[in-house]
């Protein structure tokens, strides 16, 4: 066989492997950046401070509404809070 053949044959083992290593890395870059962005949003989630700070803005929205009696209570639940800190 000529050796211009024979050396086809192994670019093409050449390539297989390197699309394989590449492909596994790709997978395991993907893991762990999945694993590190559930990790982050789980704890973003359970933060007392980011649960006030979700709950004031509610308050605070509620204290524009159009109804007077949701209005009323959610201006005197702010006005308690601001007085407990």
């Amino acid at each position: 066989m000529p050796q211009q053949f024979s050396d086809a044959g192994d670019f093409g083992e050449t390539l297989v492997q390197l699309l394989l290593i590449g492909g596994a890395t790709l997978l395991v870059i993907g893991l762990g950046m999945a694993l590190a962005t559930w990790i982050i949003v789980r704890r973003l989630r359970r933060s007392g401070v980011v649960q006030r700070g979700f709950s004031n803005g509610v308050l605070t929205a509620r204290s524009y509404a159009v109804d007077d009696g949701v209005r009323r209570i959610a201006r005197l639940r702010l006005d308690l809070r601001r007085s407990g800190q």
